[in-house]
């Protein structure tokens, strides 16, 4: 009975954590594929395969050799390329961010199909595709980047053009938090606030959120600022896309704990020269537990994060 019970909550567990990713924000992989003298190579057949999930993708190229495959769950991919006539071309180690268009062009060398030809990483840096103006916070800044009170919001200040209310706190979670943040001169509540692509503005007030994911559940979120797309109509202001962690083929997890206590503090100068030994009380305690893999290899996944503030 027990055993059933531990089963159907990890279906469950692995279920919640698949759905948000089919409606979080994605990003595109695009290029076109060429010969060694630059021409287009068309009707080449195209695969792009997620290196951590095995989630893979085939179409062609088309009549003047470009490919594109929109809507990919970020992580990392390898593209791959055949053709009759030409060793397959492959590029791995493309990095692949919230909602954005990477630009992978591909040359093709003569030879056999049957041989390989394999470049890692390469892909072009710069946005070719869009105008936007926009700043990305991986998972890795968060958790490393000193955090009193470890709250996301307090890494959108290091944006240019972020300029923060009077009465913001943004180092708050919950009731006590807030985002009173003005990105490039736009009202500080014109701001779309998006988790997994979903609305999370607390639209009653305009100047806080719903939920606070913890830093640790977090892979990465982008603010866009100026110049983004029509598929960004949420607001006038920034676009703050954040998209949570999800499982891959291989378990990971971590543990956690962040304390402050009185004990550690130095008394006040001036009130040591009062004679006031007493120092003010502080009892503060951060910690939780992050867990995830997969449940049916290269289909099925799951991913869990729990955190308490005492």
């Amino acid at each position: 009975m027990i055993k059933k019970v531990l089963l159907s909550l990890f279906l469950v567990m692995g279920l919640v954590a698949v759905m948000p990713a089919l409606a979080q924000q994605t990003g595109a992989i695009s290029g076109t594929v060429v010969d060694p003298s630059g021409a287009v190579i068309p009707s080449a057949e195209v695969t792009v395969t997620n290196e951590r999930t095995g989630l893979k993708r085939v179409g062609l190229t088309n009549d003047v050799g470009f490919y594109t495959f929109p809507e990919l769950p970020y992580g990392l991919y390898t593209v791959s390329v055949s053709m009759s006539g030409f060793k397959t071309a492959s590029r791995t180690g493309i990095d692949l961010h919230v909602a954005e268009e990477k630009t992978v062009p591909i040359k093709m060398e003569i030879g056999q199909q049957s041989e390989v030809v394999t470049v890692t990483g390469g892909a072009t840096e710069v946005n070719l595709r869009t105008g936007e103006v926009s700043n990305l916070i991986d998972g890795q800044q968060m958790v490393e980047l000193p955090l009193n009170g470890r709250s996301f919001v307090q890494l959108t200040l290091l944006v240019p053009g972020a300029n923060i209310g009077d009465n913001a706190k943004p180092g708050f979670t919950g009731l006590l938090g807030g985002v009173d943040i003005s990105m490039s001169g736009s009202p500080a509540n014109a701001n779309a606030w998006l988790v997994d692509s979903a609305d999370n503005v607390d639209h009653g007030s305009g100047r806080t959120i719903l939920v606070y994911p913890s830093v640790d559940a977090i892979e990465e979120f982008k603010v866009q600022r100026n110049s983004y797309g029509a598929e960004n109509n949420a607001a006038g202001g920034a676009q703050i896309n954040l998209v949570t962690r999800g499982g891959t083929n291989a378990f990971h997890g971590s543990a956690y704990w962040f304390g402050r206590n009185d004990i550690f503090n130095a008394n006040n100068f001036f009130l040591n020269r009062a004679g006031v030994t007493d120092k003010p009380k502080l009892r503060y305690n951060n910690f939780g537990y992050t867990i995830g893999g997969p449940v049916a290899k290269d289909k099925l996944f799951f991913f869990w994060s729990q955190e308490w503030r005492r």
